[in-house]
This record gives structure tokens, C-alpha cells and sequence, in this order.
């Protein structure tokens, strides 16, 4: 994340901003000296919990003002893998079949399917973030049962997968 500081002048105000420091939990994070006047502020440079953000902003005259504090929050990393739920097979054809299934989380969706728990077949990877997922599968043997499973990945790269399920495909035409 990036923190970015405006500076709030009045109609009266003809002072130009030289510099801006931004202190965190009352230590010097970084220098700038030109705009935008921003910092960046992410999990890896600071411990998970709650710090204070300052801003010392100066001109070449060497006057200053420091801003009010104001507290920002740095969150653990999201570790967890999407949650799968409601799988299931529809629509299914002598040579297709439509698979849907959701996630407890915003996620990208794609199956493995073949006539083994090897699977050996993959749809296209949808990298759509959202929480009902379907694919559809073309292609299939008729008259056959088929294997699959469902997987999602998270923002965070977090990667479900299902167990397997199966579904049969009606005859083929005559």
C-alpha cells in the first residue's frame, strides 16, 4: 500500500511545499521533495498491528508544521485458501456437461476432468474474482463416467481444490 499526504491550504496561503517527511511510530520512514509526496507503507516493512503516520511537510525557508498523527493498520497476510462448496454437475449431455460450485471468497475457477482421478484434461483458467463458479466441458466420451474436481485461488494466491466427483454421460445418438 502507498500512502499519499495533501496539504490543505487556505485562499490566503502562498507558501509552496519544499519537502515532506513522513514519520512512523515517531521514526524517520522516508523523505521526499518533490510530488507526489507519498510513502510506501506494506506488511513486510512493518510489524501486523496498529502504528502512527505523522507528516512533517517544510519550506526552503526552513518553516515547518507537523500533521496530526493518524493511525493505519497493517493486517496479517491472508493465508487461508478459498472454502469450496455446493459442487455439482448439470446439464449434462452425451458429450458435455456444466459444472458448477462457490467459494466462501472472491476467486478464480477451473477444472481438472478425464476418465481417471489422473484427470489429464483442464478448462481455461478463468481469472475472474468471484464467488459462483461454472465451466463448461465439451468433448467428453458418451455413455461414460467422467472425473472431476473444481480448484479456485484467492487474491493472495491461495489455492483450493476439491475431492473428486463424478458425473456419466447419457448415450451417444443413434
Amino acid at each position: 500500500n502507498t500512502v499519499f499526504w495533501t496539504m490543505a491550504a487556505s485562499a490566503n496561503d502562498n507558501i509552496t511545499v519544499s519537502g515532506v517527511d513522513f514519520y512512523i511510530d515517531g521514526l524517520l520512514s522516508t523523505t521526499r521533495t518533490s510530488p507526489p509526496y507519498s510513502t510506501p507503507v506494506s506488511a513486510g516493512d512493518l510489524s501486523i498491528g496498529s502504528h502512527k503516520l505523522e507528516v512533517l511537510a517544510y519550506d526552503a525557508a526552513g518553516n515547518s508544521r507537523l500533521s496530526a498523527p493518524v493511525n493505519i493498520s497493517i493486517a496479517p497476510p491472508d493465508t487461508t485458501a478459498p472454502i469450496i462448496s455446493g459442487v455439482a454437475a448439470s446439464n449434462i449431455t452425451n458429450a458435455a456437461a456444466t459444472i458448477a460450485w462457490t467459494t466462501n471468497e472472491a476467486s478464480d475457477s477451473q477444472v481438472e476432468y478425464g476418465l481417471t482421478t489422473a484427470y489429464g484434461n483442464s478448462t481455461a483458467l478463468n481469472a475472474a474474482m468471484v464467488t459462483a463458479h461454472s465451466a463448461g466441458l465439451s468433448g467428453l466420451a458418451a455413455g461414460t463416467l467422467h472425473h472431476y474436481r473444481v480448484k479456485s485461488r484467492d487474491a493472495a494466491s491461495n489455492l483450493a481444490a476439491s475431492v473428486d466427483y463424478t458425473f456419466t454421460t447419457s448415450a451417444a445418438l443413434n
